[in-house]
């Protein structure tokens, strides 16, 4: 797993290359905006041109095959060409063009070799470019309901007549690629063919849609589509490309690349000149950057690229190997049974590469204890047994816990000089995302991670060895208590301040929000010991103890407790750590801590996913699967963005903890973004299951309420959001 994007050697050799190519033959004028219809054309002309000198070098399409044209290049080489091009405010190719990256996408799958010879080396060289034809009037995002356009067999030919709408920009096009009726009477997805032809055949006639706002060439023109009339146009039989009838099969192709990712690798010019501008602009006497109104926008703004950076490495075009369709629909038993891979064009071998950035493929022993994890939800914690352990006072299933203990589990990030297993936060990761799923409670992360960490960054050594051996094995459970009635997440939040007595500290005063005390048996106890905002410390506390009272709180939240202290006293070898020490060693516990409560959130996510596929393929309503409806389709896509969102994030702020870097901000931001995901992605499956959802026995309920708890456990978003931005020093 890897985040970073470095580069070899031989890497930088060819950006200097294609620098130096790209200083000497793109013209400086191609950069300007055009102030005429004529200028317009010009420019676009001077597009063209460039694209022509691209595509000789194979860098049009740099990750096309080369036996079509392409350059035949891995994608680190294609991002080092987008981001060299981008220096020059251009992009690959330099003008609209929808047959290189989707269209020859459906010929290199479905069709023959003599039509990839004839159809795709002109595309790829820059020669011709083409427009896709898809939407017609009646069939904009049902595209297999396309039935105005036509083309019926004659002969050698095929006769299309119909009109196509929203198509292309200005300027023309050599050759299109659309979708028409070939079997009016035939079953949906059945009865369409794909076709590419000419442009200029008799009987094609285009007409301007001029469009609200700007994107025509290079995104600095006026804004315009074409209407598209076919007029009896004779096109030849070679022009359909996978058989007649097959055409949405064909379609599916393209549109997963098209549907599944796009956008430009490139600068993201305007959050740049957002932030330089709060920075400098003054409301009331100091920056805008500094207000907290306007830090949570900036927040929000920089989140929502950030986190879905990560997902252009999953989509096809993006990655060496692929299958057709990262997710399960929820309408599976609509269209056709088979699909076939989007292409990939393979690496070109040189020694040695640098490793590939953004991988989330998990190492043998990760495969190993995922599968071990999986195996043991399964057959320990069913739906039933946590719906009933949502019943019952204690978190702790005594059985369960024994039995995860056995595994190594409750001591996975503890080091093994302390009796647990010692795994990096990844491997952890990997298993909390099972308990996750479930969503299994139980005092596994506020014992076993967030106890044990606090435990580890606070305590002196001689109390690590005494406390930490005994959290690992599972015989003592610890739990945190940090924030108490009307107060936050941070330390100024701390004010339970222990009263001296006998040398011992005598504590009075209540705790909220503590997981899993009915459960636990020790307690590490924030408290105000100094004036300092973070001047707090830590105290081991006996939860069994003479005045401690943990209580389960009621309402719609998941194992949140209240725990008071009625004169506890404590003595003074509790103090973990030294006094003043106790929030630093905190901050660093919940850094690390943290991305491992994401990865059980992103579990729970999957589930909630999985849930919603099954039943929009299993629930039949006016006599088809309801994920036959696109409104039901449209909560499971957003089930699938929280889910990429959440997980991208979570792995990002562990890939950098494990190795080492900076990962402050990348962990505020993950638990913002994954407090977020759970709980839309709860939401739009309940959107789903209607009525279903909310019985409890089904088990999506435990997950809701989960949701909701896990939004504000240990800091809500825009508290993290706040966090995030201290961290990236607006």
């Amino acid at each position: 797993m890897d985040f970073e994007v470095t580069y070899t050697e031989e890497q930088q050799r060819f950006r200097s290359e294609v620098r130096a190519w790209l200083e000497a033959n793109v013209p400086a004028a191609v950069q300007r905006t055009p102030t005429s219809p004529e200028d317009n054309y010009q420019r676009y002309l001077e597009l063209r041109a460039l694209g022509r000198k691209l595509g000789g070098k194979g860098w049009l399409y740099p990750t096309a095959p080369a036996k079509y044209g392409g350059g035949g290049l891995d994608v680190d080489h294609a991002i080092i060409l987008e981001e060299e091009v981008d220096r020059f405010d251009l992009s690959l190719p330099p003008y609209y063009d929808s047959g290189g990256r989707l269209g020859s996408a459906s010929i290199l799958v479905w069709g023959t070799e003599e039509q990839r010879q004839a159809f795709l080396p002109p595309i790829y060289r820059g020669e011709v470019r083409t427009w896709q034809l898809l939407t017609e009037p009646g069939a904009g995002s049902d595209l297999a309901g396309v039935r105005m356009t036509t083309a019926v067999r004659d002969g050698e030919d095929y006769v299309i007549k119909g009109q196509k709408i929203f198509v292309g920009s200005d300027n023309g096009a050599d050759r299109i690629w659309l979708i028409v009726c070939t079997a009016p009477n035939g079953r949906r997805h059945e009865n369409l063919s794909w076709f590419m032809i000419d442009a200029n055949l008799p009987g094609i006639s285009m007409q301007p849609m001029e469009l609200m706002g700007t994107g025509g060439e290079g995104g600095t023109d006026s804004g315009v589509k074409q209407t598209v009339f076919f007029d009896d146009v004779r096109v030849p039989a070679f022009a359909l490309v996978g058989g007649e009838n097959k055409g949405w099969t064909v379609a599916t192709t393209h549109l997963e690349l098209e549907h599944g990712g796009g956008g430009r690798i490139g600068r993201n010019r305007v959050w740049g000149r957002l932030l330089r501008y709060c920075q400098e602009t003054k409301r009331d006497g100091a920056p805008l950057s500094q207000q907290a109104d306007v830090r949570d926008s900036l927040a929000d703004i920089y989140i929502k690229p950030s986190s879905a950076t990560g997902s252009f490495r999953s989509i096809p075009a993006a990655r060496p190997t692929s299958s057709a369709c990262r997710w399960p629909a929820a309408s599976a038993s609509d269209g056709p049974r088979v699909r076939r891979p989007a292409p990939c064009t393979e690496p070109r071998h040189e020694p040695p590469r640098a490793r590939r950035p953004m991988d989330l493929a998990l190492t043998e022993s990760q495969e190993m204890l995922r599968s071990t994890a999986r195996s043991f939800m399964e057959r320990e914690a069913p739906v039933d047994v946590i719906v009933g352990l949502q019943k019952v006072e204690s978190s702790l299933a005594p059985d369960l816990w024994k039995k995860a203990a056995q595994l190594g589990w409750l001591g996975i990030v503890v080091p093994t000089e302390y009796g647990g297993s010692g795994d990096q936060l990844s491997d952890a990761a990997v298993l909390y995302e099972e308990i996750g799923r479930g969503p299994l409670p139980g005092p596994f992360f506020s014992s076993g991670v967030l106890g044990a960490l606090t435990v580890l960054e606070g305590a002196t050594e001689e109390q690590r060895r005494r406390i930490l051996p005994r959290v690992a094995s599972g015989e003592r459970v610890l739990t945190v208590a940090i924030t108490e009635p009307n107060t936050s997440w941070g330390p100024v939040g701390v004010t339970l301040a222990p009263q001296g007595r006998n040398g011992s500290y005598v504590l009075n005063g209540t705790k909220l929000f503590v997981a899993d005390a009915t459960s636990a048996t020790d307690l590490v106890v924030a408290v105000r010991t100094g004036d300092g905002p973070t001047d707090v410390s830590l105290l081991h506390v006996d939860a069994r103890a003479r005045g401690v009272t943990a209580r389960r709180l009621p309402g719609f939240v998941s194992w949140q407790c209240e725990v008071t202290f009625d004169n506890v006293e404590v003595p003074a070898t509790a103090l973990l750590g030294g006094a003043q020490r106790g929030w630093a060693a905190l901050d660093r516990a919940l850094e690390r801590a943290l991305p491992l409560l994401c990865a059980y959130i992103v579990g729970g996510c999957q589930a909630v996913y999985e849930k919603s596929v099954a039943y929009a393929q299993s629930r039949v309503q006016f006599g088809v699967p309801i994920g036959r409806f696109q409104r039901v389709q449209d909560h499971v896509i957003r089930l699938v963005n929280h889910l990429d969102s959440a997980r991208w994030a979570t792995w990002e702020a562990l890939w950098k903890l494990d190795t080492g870097r900076p990962a402050a901000a990348s962990v505020h931001m993950a638990k913002a973004v994954a407090s977020e995901a759970y709980l839309e992605a709860c939401n739009a499956a309940h959107e789903v299951h209607a009525g279903m959802g909310v019985l409890v026995e089904y088990g999506l309920a435990a997950h809701t309420q989960m949701s909701r708890t896990l939004f504000h456990y240990l800091g809500d978003p825009r508290w993290h959001k706040r966090r995030m931005a201290d961290a990236l020093e607006w």
